[in-house]
């Protein structure tokens, strides 16, 4: 994977490092007890530390000199932590399992749009035959270039809370700015822009994103019915000869964001994120009413914050993008949840020219697409 910002390939962690760093971290500590030697499986001998380089406090130190103690500690306390936001986020989603998801699902097709340099196909996504209707069909445009490299890296690009759904993104219809989904195709992308629940095709009754035509008590969440959803949408990328399934990206904005951030950090088959307007911590939000439609539990005691959520991400790309100027996700003391974000989760590296993982900006760019330019899946 390249640097979603200059391009380059990061340079490799030294020795094991190299490797899926909260695994191997896991491997040790079942072996090391911050150092004392203890039993690996029942009957062995007690292991020698002078073997494999001492503990792993001792080996992160040597690897890593430039961390501090503190976060050498957090660091190696993460993978436990890992998996206890994890499975926080998916009870506040009220998301019992994503393998379903996963699969390849089923799909119809409908029409296709000729354009100049990209065209459009109109199908519909079939994740589950228990289903029916707005809930169950994700209708969808899938913009192919016209000269498209073989396998492509593709892109499931997420609409705004609008009621145009998947035309804004496509550049039918809407905000010109908005139509980067449109954008990434003109670049040689595939591009999926589904509709999400209570916009475009795929609303329940009323009027587009009225949430009380989606009751509080229902599970998923809305938005854990988005992250669903979107994770289908990756699903049906790589079901694709043209996609390349290892260079499969997510880019939203606004509501579209929070989904997309929030995908990314259950599904690792994601290779890069961008999220526009999509990212906030809970504790700096000084009104969790907000949520109460959109994912009840966030608005008392979740269990874990949005901040380690985004590390889950790492070491994927991972660029958030927050506008000055928005209401719904405000920029409050941006620059001590940028510094948690990227440094106090200790599997988020703080963006170097040699470890640029992880790239956070308070300022919004010409366009979402713009985030992918610089070769986040591999370009």
């Amino acid at each position: 994977m390249l640097c979603c910002r200059c391009g380059k390939s990061p340079v490799p962690l030294p020795g094991i490092f190299g490797q899926d760093l909260a695994g191997w971290l896991t491997r040790m500590n079942q072996k090391h007890t911050y150092g004392r030697a203890t039993r690996s499986v029942p009957g062995a001998k007690r292991a020698d530390t002078s073997r494999v380089g001492g503990t792993p406090e001792a080996r992160l130190r040597r690897a890593m000199p430039q961390l501090s103690p503190a976060e050498r500690r957090g660091l190696l306390r993460w993978p436990r932590r890992a998996l206890q936001v994890r499975t926080a986020l998916l009870r506040t989603l009220a998301i019992d399992s994503i393998r379903g998801r996963q699969r390849s699902p089923g799909t119809i097709a409908r029409a296709r749009r000729q354009g100049q340099e990209f065209a459009i196909d109109d199908l519909a996504i079939v994740p589950s035959k228990h289903e029916q209707g707005a809930r169950g069909e994700i209708t969808a445009f899938l913009l192919r270039p016209r000269r498209p490299r073989s396998p492509s890296p593709a892109v499931v690009a997420l609409h705004q809370t609008t009621p145009m759904g998947k035309e804004e993104p496509a550049g039918l219809r809407g905000d010109p700015d908005m139509g980067y989904g449109a954008e990434l195709a003109r670049r040689g992308y595939v591009v999926l822009i589904p509709d999400l629940l209570l916009a475009g095709e795929r609303v329940l009754e009323g009027s587009a994103w009225d949430m009380s035509a989606y009751p509080i008590s229902e599970k998923p969440t809305l938005v854990g019915r988005h992250v669903l959803d979107t994770i289908s949408c990756v699903s049906y990328l790589r079901s694709l000869p043209s996609v390349d399934p290892a260079r499969i990206g997510l880019l939203g904005h606004s509501q579209g964001g929070i989904a997309a951030f929030l995908t990314s950090a259950l599904d690792r088959r994601v290779a890069a994120t961008v999220a526009n307007d999509g990212f906030m911590t809970f504790r700096q939000d000084p009104n969790l009413a907000r949520w109460s439609r959109l994912m009840p539990r966030a608005a008392g005691r979740p269990g874990f914050d949005l901040d380690e959520a985004a590390a889950l991400v790492a070491p994927r790309a991972l660029m958030l993008i927050n506008n000055l100027g928005d209401e719904f996700i405000p920029h409050t003391r941006w620059s001590s949840v940028l510094e948690a974000t990227v440094s106090r989760p200790p599997n988020a590296r703080r963006p170097t020219p040699s470890s640029p993982n992880t790239s956070l900006t308070a300022s919004a760019p010409e366009t979402p697409a713009r985030g992918f330019r610089a070769g986040a899946l591999g370009e």
